[in-house]
């Protein structure tokens, strides 16, 4: 499995361009043109764990983006609306996963 460059932006990792919405009832698929995939976020401040966990995903057939801190997560949330979020609870300086995840749950 390759690796991404260290000077490729995170969001790069979306192989699917197409940003239609899911029905309700849809189901995770690793399927072809038009099907649904489960789109998840990941946020850690580690590359490498950042790339493990993303390239994991990836092989899983999901559609993934990563961020390096809470400010950038709000960032690619608001454009990307993935289904899940995988965080690290202790990102570096300043809000953490925890708060990622408290705001999450206030706002959502």
């Amino acid at each position: 499995m390759g690796r991404v460059p260290n000077d490729q932006r995170h969001d790069d990792y979306d192989d699917d361009d197409d940003d239609e919405k899911p029905r309700k009832d849809a189901m995770p698929s690793t399927g072809g043109a038009g099907e649904f995939r489960t789109k998840v976020l990941v946020v850690e401040d580690e590359e490498f764990t950042r790339t493990i966990l993303t390239d994991s995903l990836i092989a899983s057939g999901m559609r993934v983006r990563s961020a390096v801190s809470v400010a950038e997560a709000l960032d690619v949330l608001l454009e990307f609306e993935p289904n899940a979020v995988v965080t690290d609870l202790h990102l570096g300086p300043g809000p953490d996963g925890v708060d990622l995840l408290e705001r999450l749950n206030r706002d959502l």
